[in-house]
């Protein structure tokens, strides 16, 4: 915040309620087939020290992740927050004294307070990043950060991916065990463990996406069919899904693994703009996926019916999920 106390809050509040001002162009879309929806969008926001870490083998991808606890008081945040609202967590609010109206209060799922913003009474001035560097980058260095099979196909000159609804395989997994506020050696504990999780899902082509840092824990977002798809995505998942059961002895500091899988349509492609592009996975399945690990048990695998029905019958009769 530049040393100035409130005002990166302040400027996070301007840039949610301008997001959410943009939102209105969305509020009645006409489809082809001639209904009617309506988009809108949560926002939280909190404030904090947070720990931030770059992870990831360079020959898969490399991710630069953000984790602690003002992340979980984040998310906890967003869950109390309606269509439409801006929430703000007390440790965001409390930082600001005046020219801010809060028009509710909330509390999140551990009895902590937060506020439904209304208005900024005085307005925030744009402060636009600088200018970036149009100097050449080196390849090796991009490469890293993008998803492999993107990558090599934005090389080819195919162009980027179409988006498109296909099958896919969704496989989320929570974890514990380390502390990112207070253990100095977090940063080496979460790289180790996620290049263990890479090397894994590599092996069985598959694609880890995200890394999430919330009140769910920490968790991951790993999916089969998207971008490169196999006949036996299903397969693939699950066994991947057994294999990151079986935690070597260096890693022993990761407990409570809970894993989710499901399967069937989802939409892939890529998503944002000129300043931030990526590719992605949505979809019901995806979602389902995502319940299903946090309704497992530490050491369980949760697999959705539509998952199990289109494993074959030699592979169910090899293992339990």
């Amino acid at each position: 915040d530049d040393g100035v106390p409130g005002d990166g809050v302040r400027r996070a509040l301007a840039s949610a309620l301008s997001m959410q001002d943009a939102m209105s162009a969305f509020r009645a879309i006409r489809t082809p087939v001639g209904s009617e929806v309506s988009l809108s969008m949560k926002v939280a926001l909190a404030a904090g020290s947070v720990s931030r870490f770059l992870v990831g083998d360079p020959e898969v991808r490399v991710m630069d992740v953000i984790a602690g606890n003002t992340m979980e008081r984040l998310a906890a945040a967003e869950h109390v927050a309606e269509r439409g609202e801006t929430i703000v967590a007390d440790c965001a609010a409390e930082i600001l004294t005046e020219n801010v109206t809060f028009v509710a209060t909330r509390s999140d799922h551990d009895g902590r307070p937060c506020r439904v913003l209304g208005a900024l009474e005085q307005p925030i001035e744009p402060l636009p990043w600088p200018m970036v560097s149009t100097d050449p980058i080196d390849e090796g260095d991009i490469r890293a950060w993008l998803v492999p099979a993107v990558y090599e196909r934005l090389q080819q000159g195919h162009g980027e991916f179409l988006a498109e609804l296909r099958p896919t395989a969704a496989l989320f997994l929570r974890f514990e065990g380390i502390d990112y506020d207070e253990d100095p050696d977090a940063d080496n504990k979460l790289d180790a463990y996620v290049r263990w999780v890479q090397k894994i899902v590599d092996r069985h082509q598959g694609t880890m996406f995200e890394i999430h840092f919330g009140d769910k824990g920490s968790y991951f977002f790993v999916d089969f069919g998207a971008p490169v798809a196999y006949e036996d995505d299903t397969a693939r998942a699950a066994n991947t899904a057994l294999d990151l059961l079986r935690m070597p002895p260096e890693l022993s500091y990761i407990d409570h693994v809970q894993i989710g899988l499901s399967s069937g349509r989802t939409r892939v492609g890529p998503y944002g703009g000129a300043a931030h592009r990526t590719y992605g996975v949505l979809g019901d399945e995806v979602n389902l996926a995502a319940r299903l690990m946090t309704a497992a048990e530490p050491g369980q695998i949760l697999a959705s019916s539509v998952f199990q029905r289109q494993l074959t019958d030699e592979f169910l009769s090899l293992i339990h999920i």
